[in-house]
């Protein structure tokens, strides 16, 4: 019997040297060389979750690579041999969506949501839900992040940050995207008032009032909120990108006339301390503009937008910049390309 020398040092059982190496290389700026790396390692004298790993990390470099074959079928062995593994799964998923095999996609991500999964993941699975028409397990992804807010009853950015929890706002604005696909604003509703009865340290007040404008079908009231909320950053030199863009696009909604509608998309002067996406923004709201006149110009702004935003823009952007309807007509082409891909 071979009898552990007396001077070895246990291995920590929070120690996961694949992962760890994996987490170095990136650092060194060497990411090239993890798939190489992990071959190198002795399977057999892997841990469990050091086995889980290293399968996970193989297919994501056979994806890093473009090898979609690969990484497929890397991420099926992996499921089976790790069928618990959400991350895996949610790779899996992933993949599967690239391909076009929607279903089955769809299918591996209702195994494995919040908070099995971190809650940006969970947001990740609600984006794709809704690219692919799929409002009411968008909604399965929300409930367990709003679950988590009720738990620890505060809603402050920063107290959720740190928590590994996305802004109360930018679920909020997922929430009704789903509630305006499905046609149906009660349980956003409900969870808009039950959040102002129970959670601290947040403005509820601007959601309720914007929830009323989709119910209403009106919103010549935000518009007004928004000029004075412009009005008050502005004196203290605070950034107005975001508002003065949703003030724009409202603006074009509202304007009948053309020229006049342009000129308030393109007269939105955005700074370095704007976030970036807000130019593609202003693209798709002149796509949209153009689209409701008959402007052959669409094609160019669509065609900008688009390979800037592959994806599109997440819901929360959707909503926040009243782009619901215009998208809807962009999924369709998006759906079209990946199903005619499949060839």
């Amino acid at each position: 019997m071979n009898w552990p020398k007396k001077n070895a040092e246990p291995a920590k059982p929070s120690t996961n040297r694949v992962e760890e190496l994996a987490n170095k290389l990136h650092q060194e700026r060497r990411g090239d060389e993890i798939e190489s790396s992990l071959q190198k390692f002795d399977y057999k004298s892997l841990t469990d979750r050091e086995k889980e790993s290293w399968h996970h990390l193989m297919g994501i470099e056979a994806m890093r690579r473009g090898d979609k074959n690969l990484a497929l079928k890397r991420f099926q062995e992996a499921t089976q041999l790790f069928p618990e593994s959400h991350t895996i799964r949610f790779s899996l998923a992933q993949e599967q969506l690239d391909r076009g095999e929607i279903e089955q996609a769809f299918r591996n991500f209702d195994l494995c949501l919040f908070p099995k999964l971190p809650a940006r993941w969970a947001l990740a699975q609600a984006r794709y839900a809704y690219i692919w028409d799929f409002p009411e397990r968008g909604m399965n992804c929300l409930r367990p992040i709003f679950k988590a807010y009720f738990d620890l009853k505060i809603a402050d950015d920063h107290f959720l940050y740190i928590r590994g929890l996305p802004f109360f706002g930018q679920t909020w604005h997922y929430l009704v995207c789903f509630a305006w696909m499905k046609r149906d604003f009660s349980e956003a509703q409900q969870i808009t008032n039950d959040s102002a009865a129970k959670l601290s340290d947040y403005d509820f007040e601007k959601h309720k009032s914007f929830l009323n404008c989709f119910l209403n079908s009106d919103f010549a009231p935000f518009a007004e909120k928004l000029r004075g909320l412009i009005q008050e950053c502005s004196k203290q030199n605070w950034p107005v990108g975001i508002q003065s863009m949703q003030l724009a696009g409202l603006v074009a909604d509202l304007e009948q006339d053309f020229s006049t509608a342009e000129r308030s998309i393109a007269a939105v002067q955005l700074t370095a301390t704007d976030f970036p996406w807000l130019e593609d923004v202003r693209t798709i709201l002149l796509a949209k503009l153009n689209h409701k006149h008959g402007r052959p110009d669409e094609e160019k702004y669509k065609q900008q937008f688009l390979q800037k935003q592959k994806l599109l823009f997440e819901p929360d952007h959707a909503v926040a910049f009243f782009l619901l309807e215009y998208q809807e007509l962009l999924k369709r082409d998006y759906q079209r390309g990946k199903n005619l891909s499949l060839g």
